[in-house]
């Protein structure tokens, strides 16, 4: 490889060469899912590879909001126009685009 890189010519013979191969088949062993069963058919495999990288989330326990007393809202000044239009400007977005 580093003798056809280095001449243009054996460059394209290598990328000719890539283009024509056969395609190299890959695959994936079989799996055993929780039961013990191997499974061999790439459906079962990405169910069970699935079910292991992205379990379903546990029910949240929301027993503890029963009855919770929130505390007062905070207050907070009103915003004014010349606030808001500072806010969407676009020297504020894109600082290093000012004139």
């Amino acid at each position: 490889m580093e003798q056809a890189a280095g001449d243009p010519k054996g460059l394209w013979k290598l990328a000719k060469w890539a283009k024509n191969r056969p395609p190299i088949e890959t695959v994936t062993p079989a799996i055993r899912d929780k039961d013990g069963h191997l499974k061999h058919e790439p459906r079962d495999k990405v169910k069970l590879l699935k079910q292991s990288f992205f379990p379903k989330p546990p029910e949240p326990d929301l027993s503890d909001m029963i009855g919770y007393n929130y505390p007062e809202p905070l207050e907070t000044p009103p915003i004014t126009e010349l606030e808001a239009s500072r806010l969407n400007s676009p020297t504020r977005i894109f600082p290093l685009n000012r004139p």
